[in-house]
């Protein structure tokens, strides 16, 4: 009479085939029939075919299911445990990367996926997965509706001082290193869930461990900081963090930010200078549409009726132009009769207006291409355009990249501001960076 495990090598023999679905046939017609669950619960091979079998036929939630609940069973097995572990851990990962993912990470039983975790973790043999399939959940669970505890509870499975080696997953993507997808997320989860102090403390150890992280992850960091401390009441410690954010990363969401940390302080004027440099910044971004309500409650603030209305029809033709639901605040801002115009045009419409009423016409942050070089070399210049049309001067030496691995058509961001040549005001720039 055939055992447990002269079936279990018939499962495995028709996985190696590709005939999963004659393996779940055996599985559950004869193995389940013939085989107490005690029995069929100690073999490896059995775990690893039908987790595998049942992924590989498309039906994930049973086989993420029916893995994770055998992980017990694997816990109490002495040898032989690393083989189906790693067929767990490859499906749960391959289950979760797809967008959307093939399973629903808010219905796992999450303490098994920590239970699945650990044991990976623990095995040197494992310990390839057991980082992959970490990253991936971590940035997962600001995303879920989790517990505090628990979502600490997997943040604390891995330390920063463990990932710091660990490279990026595919570096010439400049993709963020674990140690940075650990503080990123980790952050951010402690500001979803109020922690504020807790987020400035984690904040304030990763920024203190600069040559860990790349310039980029400490930038985001130290905006995740200064919101925190904004919730927390600091608004002159935030500000100071978003104005120094604001000199190194040139983006229009942090002027937005930081114009509404003035504008909570009392400090209008330069409230306005932000929202306008935001508004002007990279050009038209449907990303952009509460920056241009708000921008319509701030001209209905300072008595500019006609300019609020036009920012509004911009705000609705955007929603509009994506599908995304148009709130009842909004429409009630609007009179009944809305421009037809689509709204790249009324933007560059607003833009001109913008500029005529409000005067920030000394700086000009934007993104472009090198259209032109004059002088190669480190201490050489050249000029960009920008999304706009206009014309910027640059050197080199003002830019965060190497002047070899440019040439006409290189992708740029920058900040320039209004200079005097040849009894002429040109536009110079003061900042060049990689876009």
């Amino acid at each position: 009479m055939a055992t447990i495990f002269d079936y279990a090598q018939q499962l495995h023999n028709l996985c190696v085939a590709d005939r999963y679905s004659d393996a779940l046939k055996l599985y559950e017609t004869k193995i389940v029939k013939q085989f107490r669950q005690r029995e069929i619960d100690r073999s490896f091979l059995v775990i690893n075919c039908v987790t595998n079998a049942y992924c590989k036929t498309n039906q994930w939630n049973k086989g993420i299911s029916y893995g994770l609940s055998k992980l017990d069973c694997l816990a109490r097995m002495r040898t032989d445990v690393d083989y189906a572990l790693k067929t767990i851990g490859w499906q749960l990962l391959k289950a979760l990367i797809p967008n959307p993912p093939m399973v629903k990470p808010e219905t796992l039983d999450f303490e098994k996926v920590e239970q699945l975790l650990k044991m990976l973790k623990e095995r040197a043999a494992c310990s390839d997965i057991a980082l992959k399939l970490y990253l991936v959940w971590i940035r997962m669970l600001p995303g879920l509706q989790v517990d505090y505890l628990t979502g600490q509870r997997f943040y604390n499975l891995f330390q920063p001082e463990e990932l710091i080696n660990w490279p990026a997953e595919v570096p010439e993507k400049q993709l963020f290193k674990p140690i940075e997808v650990w503080y990123l997320n980790h952050s951010k989860y402690l500001y979803q869930h109020q922690r504020y102090q807790e987020c400035c403390n984690l904040c304030d150890i990763g920024l203190n461990q600069a040559n860990a992280l790349s310039k980029d992850c400490q930038a985001w960091l130290t905006r995740r900081y200064a919101l925190a401390l904004k919730q927390m009441g600091d608004m002159n410690r935030a500000i100071t963090l978003m104005e120094v954010l604001a000199r190194k990363k040139l983006d229009w969401f942090i002027y937005h930010e930081l114009g509404e940390l003035y504008f909570q302080s009392n400090d209008a004027q330069n409230g306005e200078k932000c929202l306008v440099l935001a508004y002007r910044f990279g050009g038209h971004n449907p990303s952009k549409v509460n920056l241009y309500e708000r921008l319509g409650d701030h001209c209905m603030n300072i008595r500019m009726p006609n300019i609020a209305t036009e920012f509004y029809q911009l705000a609705l033709k955007v929603r509009t132009e994506e599908g995304w639901k148009i709130p009842d605040s909004l429409m009630q801002k609007l009179p009944t009769k809305t421009t037809h115009t689509d709204s790249a045009q009324l933007f560059r419409s607003l833009l001109r207006v913008f500029q005529k009423t409000i005067e920030v016409n000394d700086m000009l942050f934007g993104a472009g291409e090198i259209t032109r070089i004059l002088h190669e070399g480190p201490n050489g210049d050249g000029f960009i355009t920008d999304t706009e049309g206009n014309t910027v001067y640059f050197r080199f030496s003002q830019a965060n990249f190497d002047s070899d691995e440019v040439e006409n058509g290189y992708p740029v961001k920058f900040k320039a501001r209004r200079v005097l040549h040849r009894g002429e005001k040109r536009w110079q720039a003061t900042k060049v960076y990689r876009d």
